[in-house]
């Protein structure tokens, strides 16, 4: 069965089309927003994009904006800074020219004078918002409490070809935002959406700074499958995890580019630790330098492993629109040739006491981690070797929360909380080489 993740971009702004024939580095550079891939699952990246506000388009135009600033763009590629205007399109056609003004009337324009025109995107994937309350001091014999919010939300930056509309690179950042306040964020639509904001930021500075990594360092005529690197799969083995993600062991797995989900139906809560466990090793690998495709079969925490999304950019207010247009373009397993499925090995548990507070114990939640690798022949979902198991004794996370001695441990969606964060920071242990 051949898996696409279709994307459909509405770029009210420079969707413009390359021909190839003109010098080496004579290209340019679009900037085309940033964009959701489901509301469904993404309801505040919708929220943010469509509320009028321009918080977030305003905050990753500067981003762009701060490149051109301190390097004039990317000199590797182009020797115009990344447009982010028609006058930027305008200008960078009447220097091709020798004029002082060559307006910009039509797509075609840019045809005529530039070997390629690439585009950069910053797609968002995934995002997830968990809480709890657990007491932090002892005052006179009573506890008080504290109340901590965790957001996560995962963006990835894309260097297209505008031509053939292909990825030519692209990498990854997941951002987690913890919040602790005397209240709980969780009936605060107002504040979720602050701490969201900040969340997708953060992630697409990241995503945008790894890419930009990568064109300074990569040749971009050069890059073949082998290069790139996805997440095509979760696993949860071991009978404690599996019974606390509700997950249960699927049938087998016809090839690299379909991993089936274990996850029982209508599980949120263990779609949501399949979508943080794919973007958060995603992640992972891309903050080592190498050449990432997003996991987007499990950003819509759906049970099925569906590649195919529909994505929106947004730009902001003050864009004078060229036109609006709509393209295709697709994202397939296949493009990478190396694969993984990440895997919660199991957890586990213990508690202690604390040392400062006689009255509190602390609980220990451990999360082990471990990866499948396959490396597959171009255009292929068939390893070409021995699958390679990624394991290491320093590959685990470790969460640790306080409780008054005598209550009840955390409940389930509590201890699901903190095996992830001890999941993420498992991560951080990734045994893959990087570039």
């Amino acid at each position: 069965m051949k898996t696409l993740t279709r994307y459909w971009m509405l770029l009210p702004l420079l969707m413009l089309v390359s021909i190839a024939g003109a010098k080496p580095q004579n290209n340019i550079i679009l900037y085309g927003g940033i964009g959701y891939t489901e509301e469904a699952t993404q309801q505040t990246l919708f929220d943010l994009l469509t509320d009028g506000s321009y918080r977030l388009e305003d905050a990753t135009e500067q981003m762009v904006i701060q490149l051109n600033r301190e390097t004039g763009g990317l000199p590797q590629l182009s020797p115009y800074p990344v447009a982010l205007l028609v006058d930027d399109a305008e200008a960078a056609i009447a220097r091709e020219l020798g004029k002082e003004r060559a307006p910009f009337d039509s797509v075609t324009k840019l045809q005529r004078y530039f070997d390629r025109v690439l585009g950069i995107f910053l797609v968002g994937s995934f995002e997830q918002h968990m809480g709890f309350v657990y007491p932090y001091q002892l005052t006179n014999g009573k506890v008080r409490h504290s109340y901590h919010d965790y957001f996560f939300t995962s963006v990835t930056a894309l260097l297209l070809d505008l031509e053939n509309d292909e990825i030519v690179l692209s990498a990854s950042a997941l951002s987690q935002v913890h919040n602790k306040s005397a209240a709980s964020q969780i009936n605060n639509p107002k504040e979720q959406q602050q701490q969201f904001l900040k969340a997708y930021t953060q992630a697409s500075d990241k995503a945008l700074e790894r890419l930009v990594s990568l064109i300074q360092t990569r040749n971009l005529n050069k890059i073949r499958d082998e290069d790139r690197h996805i997440v095509t799969g979760v696993w949860v083995n071991g009978s404690n995890a599996g019974q606390l993600f509700q997950w249960q062991q699927p049938g087998a797995s016809p090839n690299m580019c379909n991993i089936p989900s274990g996850c029982k139906p209508g599980s949120t809560a263990c779609a949501q630790m399949a979508g943080l466990l794919a973007h958060g090793t995603t992640d992972a690998l891309s903050a080592k330098g190498l050449i990432t495709l997003p996991p987007l079969g499990w950003s819509t925490w759906r049970s099925d492993n569906a590649w195919e999304v529909a994505a929106r950019f947004a730009l902001p207010q003050n864009r004078k629109s060229l036109t609006d247009r709509l393209i295709d373009f697709s994202i397939n397993p296949k493009q990478a040739a190396n694969k993984y499925i990440a895997t919660i090995d199991d957890i586990d548990s213990a508690t202690s006491a604390n040392g400062q507070e006689a009255l509190l114990k602390v609980d220990e939640y451990v999360t082990n981690l471990s990866l499948i690798k396959a490396f597959t022949p171009p255009d292929s979902c068939t390893p070409q070797r021995e699958l390679e198991f990624l394991d290491d004794k320093a590959f685990y996370g470790l969460y640790q929360a306080s409780r008054v001695e005598g209550r009840a441990k955390a409940n389930p969606d509590q201890q699901r909380l903190f095996h992830q964060i001890a999941l993420i920071n498992a991560l951080s242990h990734l045994p893959v080489k990087g570039n």
